[in-house]
């Protein structure tokens, strides 16, 4: 049995699949913005900021030993905020 498990949305998971910021995480060079634009698509999907490090940080290769891991909390935090600050599409005018 697994013990270190965790249900995610299929949403979160159609997120991860189709990113086309992986690819360039998968590299670890210059991973800055890709990492920035993905935490922006994850942090739509869930509201667990310790998954969102987790997912992205396993895009990073194993030996990598860049910035964006350590930037993570920050990127994590501006993206919610940035997100929370958008109106609801059911708050716009003449929307359904």
């Amino acid at each position: 049995m697994i013990e270190n498990s965790t249900i995610a949305s299929i949403a979160l998971l159609r997120a991860v699949f189709t990113s086309e910021f992986v690819p360039a995480l998968f590299l670890g060079a210059e991973t800055h913005e890709p990492a920035l634009r993905f935490v922006a698509q994850l942090v739509k999907e869930t509201n667990d900021d310790s998954l969102v490090e987790a997912i992205l940080t396993a895009a990073l290769p194993k030996d990598y030993s860049g910035d964006t891991i350590g930037e993570l909390p920050d990127m994590i935090a501006g993206a919610r905020k940035k997100v929370s600050t958008r109106p609801s599409l059911q708050s716009l005018p003449n929307s359904r």
